[in-house]
């Protein structure tokens, strides 16, 4: 193959990751809103985590039998000195620390996500506003509002023609 048809066919992924970036600009405006609610929410969850840990021996209940069996009292032995409600406490409280211990990765990963997004989003919003409004229309509706080049067309007054040819100019302008 000769260099002009290899230039097409970097242009052509040019183009490509150019668009890939425009739909996931749009994209990632709206996703980020819903990520940091769910971020709020499971720091919530982690501060309820913390109550329960804290207050662990209140739900711990002490039914190890059937009460009406033995006239006595029931006194509980075990071999290393650890007795049934401190057992099941311990257990308990590693339960919640490991569900906090997740939450926090959770936390993190979804923060790591949301600090790229934004990455992207600035770095679009700056290319974005060197074009001009007629510009920054084709580009919304076609890949915000995911519409067709001949209903841009027909919305702006238009030739098919002349949205597309106005359309790689401005993904050419934003060649990154």
């Amino acid at each position: 193959m000769d260099k002009t048809g290899c230039k097409k066919v970097e242009g052509k992924n040019k183009y490509q990751k150019i668009e890939g970036k425009l739909y996931n600009y749009y994209r990632y405006k709206n996703e980020i809103g819903k990520l940091k609610a769910t971020m709020k929410n499971m720091e919530k969850h982690i501060k309820d985590i913390e109550d329960r840990i804290k207050n662990a021996h209140n739900y711990i209940s002490l039914d190890v039998g059937i009460p009406s069996v033995g006239i006595g009292e029931r006194i509980q032995t075990s071999s290393n000195c650890i007795s049934y409600f401190e057992r099941q406490l311990e257990q308990e409280v590693t339960k919640l620390q490991r569900e906090k211990i997740d939450k926090i990765k959770r936390i993190y990963k979804i923060d790591r996500r949301i600090r790229d997004m934004e990455s992207l989003i600035c770095e679009m919003d700056y290319y974005l506003s060197l074009l001009d409004q007629e510009d920054k229309k084709i580009i919304e509706l076609k890949y915000r509002y995911k519409r067709s080049l001949s209903y841009i067309a027909m919305e702006m007054s238009f030739s098919n023609s002349t949205v597309i040819r106005k359309k790689d100019r401005v993904i050419s302008k934003l060649c990154i």
